[in-house]
């Protein structure tokens, strides 16, 4: 079952950084995502979008992909198959110095090969650039994090144990944005039952 209480709407701090669209329109800005099975950052475009559900807030965060065969979209895919979480900054709408970025923790949601999210961020993206594409929208929720001085404690609901923490917040920490590279489509192995047949058929020649 899917613990659909550990998600924050998107913080208003975080809103703050998007240029306000008009109503039914898509804000997008330049940001940096660190994905599983990757160290280091990746440059990307993160746009603010009206959420898929209502699991968590009537916006999402989502990540525009040019290329899926990348080590980026590779990273995705392992974060939404194993419920792994990523790491997402976004650019301060005005910030310190040094601290020019929200660090959030994020979780990949869905994937949008089609559909209102999929249109909504390819129009917005070709708003300003009409040769513009892009292959999918991963969309994303915030997490969220324990806090308090008091410790958690674990509690009986309807017959069940259940971790409660003392406190509970959204993951956006002022930090400084990192130094991030583009996404890259180099060779890697893959897991396809195609590649293994081809190689047990080399194997027994």
């Amino acid at each position: 079952m899917l613990a659909l209480d550990r998600f924050s709407p998107v913080p208003e701090e975080v809103v703050g950084a998007f240029e306000t669209p008009a109503d039914g329109e898509v804000g997008i800005v330049p940001a940096a995502i660190e994905v599983p099975g990757h160290a280091g950052a990746f440059c990307c475009r993160v746009a603010l979008v009206g959420a898929s559900d209502a699991a968590a807030g009537p916006q999402a965060l989502a990540v525009a992909l040019a290329e899926e065969r990348s080590d980026l979209g590779a990273g995705l895919v392992e974060g939404l198959w194993f419920d792994r979480p990523a790491t997402l900054w976004v650019p301060r709408a005005s910030s310190e110095e040094g601290m020019d970025a929200w660090r959030l923790r994020v979780h990949v949601w869905r994937c949008h090969i089609a559909g209102p999210v999929f249109s909504g961020v390819l129009v917005a993206l070709r708003a300003h650039d009409p040769e513009a594409d892009i292959a999918s929208v991963w969309e994303l929720r915030v997490g969220m994090q324990a806090g308090g001085s008091e410790p958690a404690r674990t509690v009986c609901v309807d017959g069940r144990a259940r971790l409660v923490p003392s406190q509970v917040r959204p993951v956006a920490v002022p930090c400084a944005l990192p130094c991030a590279r583009e996404p890259t489509c180099a060779p890697r192995p893959e897991l396809h039952l195609d590649t293994l047949a081809l190689r047990e058929a080399s194997i027994a020649s």
